[in-house]
């Protein structure tokens, strides 16, 4: 694992109720067990990213779970006030036992854990904050080690964290809710050193050991963002670091140190891994402790608003800071009128966020605790305010820059608050809407403007409107023009709005490509489409107004052009979704794109749909439909349908007999002998004089090339062909990189190259190609087209060198124009945008997971996803393995 590098690996879903506890395997890194309040706990694979067993009834919400250390494959787990149940999930003894000892406790049990090292060793903590211990051969201690000042009461101060020393087999440390850290041995039953933390408000979430510095400790707080670290020896922290102003909710610390990062040429001045969630603080300074020496440890800090991240103690700075957003239902959001980068949201976890689009983190975050937020408002200007509805807490305004809420409104009492809106016209007034039936209008300040009663609870918007109605009611009064202009500039607002409202304004007004344009930045394409067709067929028009010298009547040739436009924007999206036929059903649609159809249905290989289009078309797609019955020729290969004819320079097979003219019998054909050396002498001989010219052109070679890869795969791998077939090979990959780039199949250019540089090391060929030669053509190919090669996210981009740039025109001048339109762009077959099967394939191409559907090579092992097997075939009809067998995913 690179911890450079932080992506959202595996979203596994099984639970239908909160999550209460998980446990990572210390057998197997893979592997954790969750349980939540459905009664459920489950094993799960990252890996294969998928439930392994699962346990239908706990009895009772777990309230905590972990792996016995000693045991296998077992997983514990409690609920309230026991018992202990141990659940073996696999082997002879496999199924749920109930743990002897540990049961009818006196007090709810919030956590417990397994000693690592002495055998079948567990101790619970408890929400009076005493102690329960068990072990093997020892006397049972339940209920023991409460904090001294809750001796002879019934005050309850539940366990937050407990862990046992790794270096001890007795001693562990406790931290309880109101009286802070402890360090206990569980043998003697006493307390080793109490930790005193700098303020009585403090208290503590999770505790860590550090486990490259015996006797060092990390804690994180509960209600502020506080990393505090500690050492045994000493009952204050050695250091304080303030992360984030929301609270803790785990802390682990990494056994090992992350790899080292690259170089970057960002300034250090900046804290380039930060990419927060609500407000991080920047790195801290040095303390007063800074004698002491920090540990080099990273901790896994996770925090209750959702935010995770990654903290080097020793460098004290992030490496990754990321929020997850908000942890429940969002029920609300609106983009800042002044300022569309900032959204704001709200959400059942009682919190606003407001999120920089373009960096997808949260910047600001509100204090919480509100209930549920259901509904928010931007203030208008630059006031940097937002009104918020509560579920219990009534309206608040929340200064955003701030961080604090300013004002609140409770004129509805404890009834929920279920929309509320800031007057744009008048700033001083916000409407609320509630369960009691009553919208509320007031000024900022809490005075009572307008009260009205509806018959019912309120649940719909409530918006302010400017005297549009009454101004657009008067124009005509003026002039048709005037109305008009009128008109179009209440469209623009709207549409600056993102108002659904703008239809019916664009439509009066005849403003087809407004509406159009409307639509398709929101990506409703349908919608667009069908503005665009109604307009073409006359039925959308603008008012008549007359004037001198001017024209109101449409001009079709715009809205034609506008039309194709969306029909073409329309195709790609089905078509990048996995459905060709749709796409090719959209090109049909409109006039002269019979090719743009016939493309679309080729690169999502639904060839035989293809022919019967091409041939109801005719003339218009006889190029294409001539290309699909190739690649169908090639589908359907075998012994008995195929054979060589040398005399014809061709083959004899059903698809091809349509654009036959006289061609020798089928006796004639199989009496016909086929010598590859022959080919070899005739064609390879003439194929590597062409490459060995200087401006050799792809259209120079591949003709021929396209004739030696139909020679009889039998023959070709005959052990006495070895060298004939490692050059034929050679020139098919060499080749179908030039042919792959040119088609702009950037999924497998790389593949091709190092297909072929692998052939080349294999034995001395009289080709005339070197491999370091390929070498500066690819570094050319990606460093001139790394914008469109989606996964060059991954890596800082470099403009390319003037000696790339002259490389790739080089190779771009040796390409074929390719004689049909539309085949430029990789293929996507149906199923290609659907999930990863859960039986991992990893492509042996990129080293990734495959995602839709796979494509098994010959040896039954390798695979490839069908969509880089189909590019493949298109540009080499030979396998990515080398073995002279030809490559049929058709």
């Amino acid at each position: 694992h690179r911890y450079n590098e932080f992506k959202l690996r595996a979203i596994m879903s099984e639970h239908k109720k909160t999550i209460t506890a998980i446990s990572w395997c210390p057998h197997n890194p893979e592997v954790f067990a969750s349980a939540s309040a459905d009664n459920l706990l489950i094993i799960w694979n990252v890996a294969e990213q998928k439930a392994v067993a699962r346990l239908d009834n706990t009895k009772g919400i777990p309230a905590s779970i972990s792996w016995c250390w000693n045991t296998g494959d077992s997983v514990a787990f409690v609920s309230h006030r026991g018992p202990l149940y141990v659940w073996a999930i696999s082997g002879p003894d496999s199924g749920v036992t109930v743990h002897k000892e540990a049961h009818s406790f006196l007090s709810d049990i919030c956590l417990f854990r397994w000693h690592p090292i002495k055998k079948g060793k567990v101790v619970f903590g408890h929400t009076d904050g005493s102690l329960s211990v068990f072990q093997p051969g020892s006397k049972n201690q339940k209920h023991v080690l409460r904090p001294e000042s809750l001796e002879g009461t019934d005050e309850e101060d539940p366990v937050t964290a407990l862990e046992w020393d790794p270096l001890s087999t007795d001693y562990l440390l406790v931290a309880n809710m109101h009286n802070g850290i402890r360090l206990l041995d569980s043998e003697s039953l006493s307390c080793v050193t109490t930790f005193s933390l700098p303020s009585a408000a403090a208290s503590v979430q999770c505790l860590a050991w550090v486990p490259t510095a015996p006797g060092m400790f990390i804690t994180g707080d509960s209600q502020v963002g506080v990393l505090r670290v500690w050492n045994v020896s000493r009952a204050t922290p050695l250091d304080n670091f303030k992360l984030k102003k929301t609270g803790f909710h785990a802390l682990h610390v990494l056994n090992s140190p992350p790899a080292k990062k690259a170089v970057s040429s960002i300034s250090p001045s900046k804290n380039h891994y930060t990419s927060s969630t609500s407000e991080a603080v920047p790195p801290p300074t040095l303390s007063q402790n800074q004698a002491f020496s920090l540990p080099p440890g990273h901790a896994v800090c996770c925090f209750m608003d959702g935010g995770v991240g990654l903290y080097d103690m020793g460098a004290k700075k992030w490496d990754f800071l990321r929020d997850l957003g908000h942890v429940e239902t969002i029920f609300d959001c609106k983009f800042k009128p002044d300022d569309p980068n900032l959204l704001a949201t709200a959400s059942f976890d009682g919190t606003i966020k407001v999120w920089d689009i373009n960096t997808l983190t949260a910047v600001y975050t509100s204090p919480g605790n509100e209930g549920v937020v259901y509904s928010l408002s931007w203030a208008p200007g630059d006031l940097n305010c937002i009104a918020g509805a509560t579920s219990r807490n009534g309206a608040f305004i929340w200064d955003v820059k701030k961080g604090k809420m300013i004002t609140r409104f409770s004129e509805h009492g404890k009834n929920g608050i279920f929309c509320i809106a800031w007057s744009h016209k008048d700033s001083k007034r916000i409407a609320t809407c509630s369960g009691d039936g009553f919208c509320i209008i007031r000024t900022i300040d809490g005075k009572v403007l307008h009260k009205y009663k509806h018959p019912a609870a309120i649940f719909c918007s409530f918006f302010f409107f400017v005297q549009w109605e009454k101004a657009l009611s008067v124009a005509p009064g003026v002039s048709m023009k005037y109305w008009k202009k009128l008109m179009q500039r209440r469209a623009d607002q709207l549409m600056q709005e993102g108002n659904d409202d703008v239809i019916p304004y664009c439509i009066a007004t005849g403003d087809v490509k407004k509406l159009v344009n409307f639509f398709t930045s929101r990506g409703q394409l349908k919608e667009a489409l069908l503005v665009a067709q109604g307009a073409l067929e006359g039925n959308i028009h603008g008012p008549q107004i007359s004037s001198i010298n001017h024209s109101t009547a449409p001009d079709n040739d715009n809205i034609e052009t506008l039309l194709h436009g969306v029909c073409k924007e329309l195709a790609e999206w089905y078509f990048q979704d996995g459905r060709a036929v749709l796409a090719a059903c959209c090109h049909l649609a409109v006039d002269n794109t019979e090719v743009l159809a016939m493309a679309s249905l080729i690169r999502g290989n639904e060839l035989e749909l293809a022919v019967c289009v091409g041939t109801v078309l005719g003339e218009s797609a006889g190029q294409a439909t001539h290309y699909v019955l190739e690649l169908l020729a090639r589908k359907y290969m075998t012994t008995t349908t195929w054979y060589e004819c040398p005399a014809k320079h061709s083959l004899i097979s059903p698809f091809n007999l349509i654009y036959a003219d006289t061609l020798p019998t089928l006796q004639q054909c199989r009496r016909m002998p086929i010598n590859i050396r022959s080919y070899k002498i005739d064609f390879v001989f003439i194929l590597i004089e062409q490459l060995s010219c200087p401006d050799w052109t792809v259209d120079s070679v591949y003709p021929i090339l396209d004739l030696l890869s139909y020679i009889r795969t039998d023959r070709l791998i005959l052990t006495k062909c070895s060298e004939d077939r490692n050059e034929l090979l050679i020139l098919c990959g060499y080749i179908g990189a030039l042919l792959a780039i040119g088609r702009q199949y950037s999924s497998i250019v790389p593949a091709l190259y190092e297909y072929t540089s692998q052939l080349l090391k294999r034995r001395e060929v009289a080709v005339p190609l070197q491999i370091e030669q390929l070498s500066v053509e690819l570094e050319a190919w990606r460093a001139c087209t790394h914008s469109l090669n989606k996964g060059a996210e991954e890596t800082p981009y470099t403009p390319p060198m003037e000696v790339q740039k002259a490389e790739y025109s080089r190779l771009l001048s040796r390409m074929r124009e390719e004689p049909l339109r539309g085949l430029q762009g990789p293929d996507y077959v149906t199923g290609s945008s659907l999930p990863s099967h859960s039986d991992v394939q990893i492509s042996c191409f990129t080293g990734l997971r495959i995602q839709g559907p796979v494509f098994f090579l010959e040896d039954g092992k390798s695979s490839i996803s069908l969509n880089d097997a189909l590019m493949w075939a298109k540009v080499n009809p030979f396998s990515p393995l080398g073995t002279g067998i030809r490559l049929n995913p058709f």
